[in-house]
C-alpha cells in the first residue's frame, strides 16, 4: 500500500509517486483536501478532507495517520 499525502491533491512529486505505485500494482490511497485534485483519478481510495484551509487539512491528515497507527498496533 502506498499513501500519498498532499493538501491540494496536485503536488507533482506525490502525483508522480502515486502513478508509479499504480503502475506496479500497489494499492493506492490519497489523503488530500479541497476537491481532491489530480489524486482522485489516480488513487483507488481517497480520503478528502473537506476544507480549503491548509492548516485544517494537515491537522486532519495527522489525525487520520494516528488512527491508522492505532488500528495497526491494536491486538
Amino acid at each position: 500500500m502506498v499513501i500519498g499525502i498532499t493538501t491540494s491533491g496536485n503536488s507533482a512529486n506525490v502525483v508522480s509517486a502515486m502513478q508509479a505505485a499504480k503502475e506496479i500494482g500497489a494499492t493506492t490511497v490519497g489523503l488530500t483536501g479541497g476537491s481532491g485534485g489530480k489524486l482522485t483519478s489516480i488513487c483507488q481510495y481517497n480520503l478528502i478532507m473537506p476544507s480549503t484551509v491548509t492548516a485544517r487539512i494537515q491537522e486532519a491528515h495527522i489525525f487520520v495517520g494516528h488512527c491508522l497507527c492505532e488500528i495497526l498496533e491494536s491486538d
